[in-house]
């Protein structure tokens, strides 16, 4: 519901994502807004969501119809590599810096954390050539 100017600032955009406080408006959107830099992207293979690996909040995950971002996976600053099992039901991401180093197994559904290994991400990156996710 969108707010005469006169009575006082709108809560949401037009795509319905909060304003901050004191905001009129918004110029573009923040959909498919990863963060500082993005490093790689990924699609599911129904192509409902993409994936998003990045400087500043780790991997993304959004809607591809809507763009409004359904999680966010892992807490590192840096994600370099990500690739989705053939069925779409599990994420691999591989992190570089704090807090995490390695890579990391996840559902894709639920953001869940299932497995954690210290290697090296170009390991994501030959899954994603391979197209094989061995769980």
């Amino acid at each position: 519901m969108r707010q005469d100017w006169r009575i006082g600032p709108s809560r949401t955009d037009r795509y319905g994502d909060p304003l901050p406080e004191g905001a009129l408006a918004r110029l573009g959107t923040i959909r498919f807004r990863q963060g500082f830099l993005t490093r790689q992207v990924a699609f599911s293979p129904n192509g409902k969501i993409v994936a998003c690996a990045g400087v500043g909040r780790g991997v993304c995950l959004w809607d591809t119809a809507t763009g409004k971002e359904l999680r966010q996976i892992g807490s590192a600053t840096r994600a370099d590599a990500i690739a989705f099992s053939p069925d779409g039901k599990y994420l691999a991401c591989s992190f570089w810096g704090p807090p995490s180093r390695g890579t990391a197994l996840y559902e894709s559904a639920t953001g869940r954390k299932l497995v954690t290994q210290v290697v090296h991400y170009e390991t994501i990156r030959l899954l994603i050539l391979k197209r094989n996710l061995a769980i």
